[in-house]
């Protein structure tokens, strides 16, 4: 897959280009079924398919103070680009004078000469450039001058609610990892650096991977039942999200972690990177009276986790099979 940073790289040289526009946070189910169909149709016109997106999110330039947590970090975003088989992804970085440029500018002068596109595929209600002032009805008209077509996919609903990232950023704040995971598609990812902790873990038989998060958003404090990505391989673990309360009464301001139990492990993680998928939600982070009771409660924890992924499948590479086994969220929370 082509990467390309920069506007003046942008020349046309590709054979029939089809091409999506967005943000893609998160790279949900609606977004997967606008990315399909650019992939389909660039293959049956022996074309090249593409994605236009833009780093940073608009809204951190043009509304700082109102821009959302972002799902995915870029580098995961073209990372997932990749795995839904697209030729060439274009990342613009979107600053303020870009921002000026009207959507008729836009669509002639990158859309129609820069990139040359002959198909383009947007959501029904898309809209961009300068006040997003441009729709799709812009683009057709443009579209007929500069010969291109223009096609909108229809939302994806989910519980008859449309799937969204405002949504999907929603569910993680609220713990609600099984259900993100439905709308994504695939379980959410969080990349980070494993680091020295106090090796609580270790004394009360439960070593831990300290992980400091490289995302933006965290999944709400709790117990969670995940995978963890490390050199290639992929490793049940169990993961809390919290302060540690059997451990920090007293403390007026706890500092938060991200502590992961992996099953089976042989090796030593520190000042790894790795990534960790959330598969399902547990239970709350509860401060237990005793060291020995939350012990009690993490080896009931680990079963639950175990039966899970006896379930699932041990190293399941989380693809389409396996999504398939997770359509019904175990356990129920």
């Amino acid at each position: 897959m082509e990467v390309i940073r920069q506007l003046e790289h942008l020349t046309p040289k590709w054979i029939y280009p089809v091409l999506t526009i967005g943000n893609f946070d998160g790279l949900h189910k609606g977004h997967q079924q606008v990315i399909a169909k650019v992939v389909e149709r660039a293959r049956a016109q022996g074309g090249v398919s593409a994605v236009l997106t833009f780093d940073p999110h608009p809204a951190r330039i043009l509304s700082p103070n109102r821009a959302p947590k972002q799902i995915q970090s870029t580098e995961q975003k073209l990372a997932t680009l990749r795995e839904l088989g697209l030729d060439v992804v274009i990342v613009l970085p979107f600053t303020y004078e870009f921002s000026r440029w009207s959507a008729h500018d836009f669509a002639v002068k990158i859309l129609g000469e820069r990139i040359g596109v002959k198909d383009l595929y947007v959501g029904a209600n898309f809209s961009f450039g300068r006040g997003r002032a441009g729709h799709v009805d812009l683009l057709e008209a443009i579209g007929r001058q500069s010969g291109f077509s223009v096609g909108t996919i229809s939302e994806v609903y989910f519980r008859n609610l449309r799937i969204s990232s405002t949504g999907i950023r929603r569910y993680l704040l609220n713990g609600q990892v099984s259900l993100a995971r439905r709308v994504l598609g695939r379980p959410y990812s969080m990349r980070g650096v494993v680091t020295d902790g106090q090796k609580i873990g270790s004394k009360i038989g439960f070593p831990t991977a300290n992980i400091i998060s490289e995302n933006e958003i965290t999944p709400k404090f709790g117990v969670y039942i995940t995978q963890i990505h490390t050199k290639g391989r992929r490793r049940p673990s169990l993961t809390n999200i919290g302060v540690r309360p059997t451990f920090t009464a007293g403390s007026s301001q706890p500092s938060a972690t991200i502590e992961t139990f992996v099953f089976d492990l042989d090796e030593k993680l520190y000042q790894q990177s790795v990534e960790l998928d959330f598969c399902c939600r547990l239970r709350d982070e509860v401060r237990f009276p005793s060291k020995e009771a939350l012990v009690a409660q993490i080896r009931k924890d680990v079963q639950l986790a175990q039966a899970y992924f006896t379930r699932v499948g041990k190293d399941s590479s989380m693809g389409p099979s396996a999504i398939a086994k997770l359509e019904t969220p175990f356990p129920k929370t």
